[in-house]
C-alpha cells in the first residue's frame, strides 16, 4: 500500500470516527426512548419473543434485529451467542460492548472505498424494537394477540380486543355484525314503537307509554328514554303549532268582522248621500227646464251623483271581498282540526306498517344470531365493569396473578382473562 493511498485510509476512517461520534448521542437517545415503552418503576427483563436491535454508529452495514428465541439465547455476528433470558437491555448492551470493543473492523464507505474502523463502546446501541404481545381471552369480541405499547393499559388493550360482550361466553367465532345489525334493528322498532305511542296521544289516547311493546333492551335505559323525550318535545311542538295556527285564523276572523261592520255603516252613510246627490241633480234639472238655473249647476250636481255612485261602488265591492275572506278564513279554521286528525290517521297507519316490518326484521336477525351461535346483545348492569385477571410469567418470583382494574399497566407478555361480572341474558319473545 503506497503512503498515498494510506494516507486516503486514515483521513477516510477518521472522518468516518468524528462523524459516528456525531451521531451516538442520537442513536443512544433513540435506544432510551423505544427502551422506555415499557413500565418505568423496573427495567424490563427479556423473554423469548422480544426482538432486539444492534445498531453501530457510523457503520449501517452492522445494524440488524435479532429475536430472542424460544431457548433465550441472541445471536449476533461478531459476538457469538448470548444468554438472553431473563436479562436485561443494559445487560445485554454491556456484554455486546465488551465484545465488539477495540475491535477493528473493515468497513466500506458510501463511495465504495474500504476503510479500517475501531469501534468504541459508545458507538454501540441496542435496544428493544418488539416486544412480546399481550394475550386478552374472555368475554371480548375478538379475543387473541394484542400488540404491546408504551405505556398500555388493561383500557387499551380490551379496546384493541374489539371491547367487551354483552354475553358471558363469547361465540366460538365474531358475530359482531348480526349484533350490531339486532342494536340497529331494536333501534328503529323501538323509535316506531314511540312513534305511534306518540301519534295516538295526539288523536286523544291519553294512554302512558306501554314499555312491555318494546323487547328486552340492547341499550341503557337512559337510551329509550331519551328515544321517549324526543317524541313528547315533538307532539308538544306540534300542538302548540296547531294551537297558533287557530288563534291566527280566529284572529283573523275576528279583524274580519271588525271590517264588515265598519264598511256596512260606510255603505249606509254613502247610500244616504248618493240619494241626497240624485235628488238634488232632479231638482236642477226641473229648475233648469223652468229656466231658473244656469247649466253649470245641473253639472255640478251630475258630477256630485257621479262620485257618490262610483264611491258606493267601490265601498259595496270591498264589502263583498272583505265578506269572501272571511268566509275563507272560517272553512280554514274548520278544516284545520279535520285536517290535521286526517294527516295524523295516515301516519299513524304508515307508523303501524313500518313497526310491523321492523319487528319482523329483529326477529329475522334474532334468529341468525341464534343460528350463529350468538346471544341477543342485552344491556348490562350500570357500574359493573368486568372482572379482569392478569397473569405475568417470567418474573423473578415466577409466575404472578393480578386482579387489575381498566387503569392497570400491563407488561409485554401478560396474559388477560376477561369475565362479564353481571350481565342480562335472555331471548326476545315479541
Amino acid at each position: 500500500m503506497t503512503d498515498k493511498h494510506a494516507a486516503s485510509l486514515s483521513r477516510t476512517a477518521y472522518g468516518g470516527r468524528a462523524w459516528a461520534r456525531a451521531k451516538t448521542f442520537l442513536i443512544v437517545a433513540g435506544a432510551l426512548l423505544v427502551t422506555a415503552a415499557v413500565p418505568a418503576h423496573s427495567e424490563y427483563r427479556l423473554h423469548a419473543g422480544d426482538v432486539i436491535e444492534l445498531s453501530v454508529a457510523g457503520a449501517p452495514q452492522l445494524g440488524l434485529r435479532v429475536p430472542v428465541q424460544l431457548d433465550g439465547t441472541l445471536t449476533f455476528p461478531l459476538v457469538g451467542t448470548l444468554e438472553a433470558r431473563r436479562q436485561t437491555v443494559s445487560e445485554i448492551r454491556d456484554r455486546i460492548q465488551t465484545a465488539l470493543a477495540s475491535k477493528v473492523l473493515r468497513l466500506h464507505a458510501a463511495d465504495g472505498q474500504e476503510f479500517l474502523r475501531a469501534v468504541e463502546r459508545e458507538d454501540i446501541a441496542v435496544s428493544v424494537v418488539e416486544y412480546r404481545p399481550v394475550v386478552v381471552s374472555g368475554d371480548v369480541a375478538r379475543p387473541g394477540e394484542v400488540t404491546f405499547r408504551s405505556d398500555m393499559t388493561v383500557r387499551q388493550a380490551l379496546a384493541s380486543a374489539g371491547g367487551l360482550l354483552s354475553s358471558p361466553t363469547a361465540p366460538a367465532y365474531d358475530v359482531a355484525g348480526l349484533r350490531s345489525d339486532f342494536v340497529t334493528a331494536w333501534l328503529s322498532l323501538a323509535a316506531h314503537n314511540t312513534r305511534v305511542w306518540r301519534l295516538k296521544s295526539e288523536l286523544g289516547e291519553n294512554e302512558p307509554f306501554d314499555r312491555s311493546a318494546v323487547p328486552p333492551l340492547p341499550i341503557h335505559e337512559a337510551d329509550l328514554a331519551a328515544i321517549q323525550e324526543l317524541e313528547i318535545a315533538y307532539r308538544d311542538a306540534n300542538r302548540e303549532d296547531h294551537r297558533r295556527q287557530k288563534e291566527y285564523l280566529a284572529s283573523s276572523i275576528a279583524q274580519a268582522d271588525e271590517h264588515i261592520d265598519v264598511l256596512t255603516q260606510q255603505r249606509a252613510v254613502e247610500e244616504q248621500g248618493a240619494a241626497v246627490d240624485t235628488a238634488e241633480l232632479e231638482r236642477s234639472s226641473e229648475l233648469l227646464a223652468n229656466g231658473t238655473v244656469r247649466h253649470d249647476r245641473v253639472a255640478d250636481a251630475r258630477r256630485a251623483v257621479l262620485l257618490s255612485s262610483t264611491r258606493l261602488l267601490q265601498t259595496r265591492a270591498q264589502l263583498m271581498q272583505v265578506r269572501r275572506l272571511r268566509q275563507d278564513l272560517a272553512r280554514e279554521l274548520e278544516k284545520l282540526d279535520s285536517g290535521r286528525t286526517m294527516a295524523l290517521v295516515q301516519q299513524l297507519q304508515e307508523a303501524t306498517i313500518k313497526l310491523a316490518s321492523e319487528r319482523e326484521r329483529l326477529r329475522s336477525v334474532e334468529q341468525k344470531l341464534q343460528l350463529a351461535g350468538g346471544q341477543v346483545p342485552l344491556a348490562t348492569v350500570p357500574n359493573q365493569p368486568p372482572e379482569v385477571i392478569v397473569y405475568r410469567y417470567g418474573g423473578r418470583d415466577g409466575p404472578v396473578t393480578l386482579r387489575a382494574d381498566y387503569d392497570r399497566m400491563l407488561e409485554p407478555g401478560d396474559v388477560l382473562e376477561v369475565t362479564m361480572v353481571s350481565s342480562i341474558i335472555k331471548q326476545v319473545t315479541q
